[in-house]
């Protein structure tokens, strides 16, 4: 089964303000997966968080798929360009994709903003500039989850079965989620053949 929710690591360059995300390393245990943000090259690790799969489809509403693309010629701890994919079934997989929010949907989440200058971008927990050279980017901000749904749900039940259940209701919400923007979508369609 796949999750619908991944972590993410948010690191940044020991000598300048460039920023880049990765995914962690994973470890099963008899627990559950650990999820491990290990030491990179000249990078110091900031945070981790989560978001939405990036092979979760349909894509929801309210949600985007996101692709970070990084310096792979001269510096990989520099983030150049960040984009929409328009195609949602692109499976290139040398560039770093996510699926973030483009509105808060819960209390748990926490926004992420992109800074520009001179082609490189940081990612930053903070809304104010990194110096006043940088300049905010339209898509500013998008959010992220602080903690993993299935986690926060299991935090007052510690068997096994709640974790299956909260999996279960987290993907019977996101199917409502999706029929309800089907049928708004829908019915906007008709309104305008009238």
């Amino acid at each position: 089964m796949m999750n619908s929710y991944v972590p993410i690591c948010l690191y940044r360059d020991f000598n300048s303000f460039n920023t880049f995300l990765t995914y962690p390393k994973i470890t099963r245990e008899k627990e559950g997966n650990t999820f491990v943000c290990g030491e990179k090259p000249n990078a110091i690790f900031q945070k981790t968080f989560w978001v939405m799969n990036p092979d979760t489809r349909p894509i929801p509403e309210n949600t985007s798929l996101f692709v970070f693309k990084r310096d792979s010629e001269r510096n990989e701890n520099r983030t150049m360009k960040i984009e929409i994919l328009d195609d949602p079934f692109d499976r290139n997989f040398d560039d770093f994709r996510a699926i973030m929010w483009t509105k808060p949907i819960s209390s748990n989440m926490i926004p992420l903003y992109f800074w520009e200058y001179k082609g490189s971008i940081v990612i930053s927990l903070s809304d104010k500039p990194p110096t006043d050279k940088y300049t905010l980017l339209k898509l500013s901000p998008l959010w992220v989850l602080e903690k993993n749904m299935t986690e926060t749900f299991s935090e007052s039940d510690t068997s096994p079965s709640w974790k299956y259940k909260a999996r279960i209701f987290l993907f019977c919400l996101s199917l409502l989620v999706f029929l309800i923007s089907t049928f708004q979508k829908l019915k906007k369609r008709k309104m305008k053949r009238k």
